[in-house]
């Protein structure tokens, strides 16, 4: 992070400054005590569950060197004080403000499913050929996405971004702090429909990302999303679509697609030329990831070799579509970090497409679709049953779904199994699991489904 003074700090959030040390030149950022660096400006916002003003002596004893407030604040020693009416309003102000001090290109990615492993595409892409900064993890929200803005320097040329969203307003808060001049949506699926109501809605609340776009901005859209696909005729920006089922002019299209040894290659055209592409992941929207990628790689013009060999190193995160194989012969697909219907579809598809004994399914439940859910989980149930899963667990309230649809569509009893809680799948699991099963672990967030992981891998390399 570029230093900032105190004052500079002030006029940005205006604040007002209660008492300061001479000199005193910001380095960091942190909304956490624990965090806190030397040098840095500590933030204290109200949480859930802590309020960070009740952590500030904890932040001046490991560094602080300012302190942002909304309670009036006593002397402390060696630090400067500031207070605002509202600090989590104050952090993104600053972020703003920070972010103009730089002449880079932003590309922000946001979408239903994919963002940040498209976004980690992107960046990784870019990489070859510019000095990126990218969200780190899924920092994608109005806490996340400041922080993360803070760590901008002048050697960087291009910043790739994810922003997430749950509701109206979100992503255009982000988009206030970020300006991007390039912005990518992978889809318009069914996450966060219990508070948006409607996929119309999600596309009106995901194009939020445009709001700052000028005639010179440019959006790579996924052009086999009918949503997606009625935004080709508004605005005045520049679109590229990339495809794999649909061929029009103007597409970036994907074609001669072929599974791998633990990933997938396909052929696409780059400057008039067929290139083939070989990605070490699996599965079809992995497709739509690399096309995302190569899109914005071509308009920022780096050489079609360099995307390839970068594309050519791409490797999972944690809990995303991660492969795990054990010692005993178990391969295990890790994809718990979350799970919405077009996710977990997705999942399934790469289970049926690797999977070379028997095929198990450990599916808890999608949450955050409100009057959908049912419906949801019941299109995963057939989803199951036409990949031919042979042992579908369904973990969870909303899980039974599943099971019960794919029962429906001919899937035998005998072969889905219903439990309430995660210990209770994992036990299951180890009395029945053999050498050369494949088996895939998917849920949304709150339903942890890492236990499950954990529990599989106890005891095994």
């Amino acid at each position: 992070m570029e230093r900032m003074t105190v004052q500079e700090i002030a006029e940005a959030v205006q604040g007002q400054i209660q008492f300061s040390i001479p000199g005193a030149r910001v380095t960091g950022v942190s909304i956490d005590s624990r965090t806190v660096n030397k040098g840095d400006l500590f933030i204290a916002i109200k949480g859930q569950r802590y309020d960070g003003h009740d952590f500030i002596k904890n932040a001046v004893k490991n560094g602080a060197v300012c302190v942002l407030s909304e309670k009036e604040i006593q002397p402390l020693e060696n630090c400067s004080g500031v207070t605002v009416e509202d600090t989590a309003h104050a952090l993104k102000a600053l972020a703003k403000h920070y972010r103009r001090k730089f002449d880079v290109k932003v590309v922000a990615v946001t979408g239903s499913t994919g963002k940040t492993t498209t976004k980690d595409m992107i960046a990784h892409v870019l990489s070859s050929h510019f000095n990126v900064m990218k969200t780190v993890g899924n920092y994608n929200n109005e806490i996340g996405l400041p922080l993360t803005v803070f760590n901008i320097n002048p050697k960087h040329e291009i910043l790739v971004l994810e922003m997430g969203m749950s509701g109206f307003g979100e992503i255009a808060a982000l988009t206030d702090i970020a300006m991007p001049d390039i912005a990518v949506i992978t889809n318009i699926g069914v996450a966060h429909i219990e508070n948006l109501g409607s996929q119309d809605n999600i596309l009106k609340a995901k194009t939020e990302i445009f709001n700052s776009f000028t005639d010179e901005g440019l959006a790579v859209l996924n052009g086999d999303d009918r949503y997606l696909l009625t935004l080709r005729d508004k605005y005045h920006f520049d679109k590229i679509y990339f495809s794999i089922k649909t061929k029009q002019a103007g597409f970036i299209n994907a074609y001669d697609i072929k599974s791998t040894q633990g990933g997938i290659s396909f052929k696409v055209d780059i400057l008039g030329k067929g290139e083939q592409i070989n990605i070490p992941v699996p599965g079809e929207h992995n497709i739509y990831n690399a096309l995302a990628a190569i899109a914005v790689a071509i308009h920022l013009g780096v050489p079609a070799h360099k995307m390839k060999h970068a594309l050519g190193s791409v490797t999972a995160n944690k809990g995303r579509m991660n492969i795990i194989t054990t010692d005993d012969g178990l391969k295990i697909i890790d994809d718990c970090y979350n799970a919405n219907p077009d996710s977990m579809a997705a999942a399934i598809r790469v289970l049926a497409d690797i999977g070379k004994g028997r095929r198990i399914a450990v599916l808890g439940d999608m949450l955050e679709l409100g009057d959908y859910s049912e419906r949801g989980h019941r299109y995963i149930g057939r989803i199951a049953k036409e990949e031919s899963v042979d042992i579908l667990i369904c973990v969870g309230q909303q899980a039974v779904f599943i099971g019960r649809e794919a029962a429906q569509q001919g899937m035998p009893d005998s072969h889905i199994e219903y439990f309430d809680k995660n210990k209770q799948a994992v036990e299951y699991l180890k009395s029945m699991v053999k050498p050369g099963d494949t088996i895939l672990i998917k849920g949304s967030r709150g339903m942890g489904m890492e236990e499950i992981l954990s529990g599989i891998l106890e005891g095994r390399k």
